[in-house]
């Protein structure tokens, strides 16, 4: 998989991706969000909310799932219930954990309208990437949780400017696989979220940012209406449903 991904031959790379779960089993290779995805477009947010529900304990990500499918499905008081039993949790130590959740609560946060604790959350997390920044590490992870902060609190120019310098720093990195693995899927949330389509549409064009849920994620709200948006929100049902779906009936 890795010789074709790299190249750009993303659906090779899918097909090889899906033999490997059809031998080793699906619990074994296929990774929880790739699953879930794949679900949505099979067969709907119901079906994949009750696939979230037989998650083994501790799988991570499933409370993001669960909230994002429930406000999928309408369900918007359950989608609150669901993120306050996730609440109050402290904010991550480490840059790996701050990035794992703390942007994915302020994103989640705006989405269920709270957005007085969004932005009381979002001054934590910006203090705290900023520090780490002031340690060295401009990670992807820290980055992204630095811009998120900085949309939830209203700054526009400054999550603009890091984004440009990130989009910099993507563009000097040598290897290829290097330069596409993270940011095109990442920075299209972000620049979703600023309501800049152009932007967020030429990221998704790229073939890493195939297979997000672009139909149900609250952060493409802003993007969905465009003719461009739907025109890709198309395309990727179809390739998606080139692909088997691997999980049980």
């Amino acid at each position: 998989i890795s010789i074709f991904s790299p190249g750009g031959d993303y659906l090779e790379a899918d097909r090889l991706y899906t033999r490997s779960m059809a031998i080793q089993g699906p619990e074994v290779v296929a990774p929880f969000a790739h699953r879930i995805n794949l679900r949505l477009v099979w067969r709907g947010p119901a079906a994949a909310l009750r696939l979230v529900e037989r998650a083994p304990a501790g799988q991570a990500g499933v409370e993001f799932y669960r909230v994002k499918l429930l406000l999928a499905l309408g369900r918007r008081e359950e989608a609150r219930a669901t993120f306050d039993a996730m609440e109050p949790a402290p904010l991550a130590e480490t840059a790996g954990d701050i990035a794992s959740s703390d942007g994915q609560r302020l994103a989640l946060l705006m989405a269920l309208g709270r957005e007085e604790l969004a932005q009381r959350r979002a001054e934590e997390v910006r203090t705290n990437a900023l520090q780490e920044f002031e340690r060295g590490n401009r990670g992807p992870s820290v980055r992204r949780n630095f811009i998120q902060a900085e949309i939830t609190l209203g700054h526009r120019e400054a999550a603009v400017a890091a984004l440009e310098d990130w989009r910099r720093q993507n563009e000097r990195m040598k290897n290829s696989f290097h330069r596409l693995n993270g940011f095109p899927s990442t920075a299209s949330f972000l620049y979703a979220a600023l309501g800049d389509a152009d932007a967020a549409i030429a990221l998704l064009r790229q073939p890493e940012a195939r297979g997000l849920d672009l139909r149900y994620d609250p952060a493409f709200a802003p993007i969905r209406s465009d003719p461009r948006f739907q025109e890709l929100m198309r395309q990727q049902e179809a390739w998606m449903k080139a692909l088997p779906d691997p999980i049980d009936p």
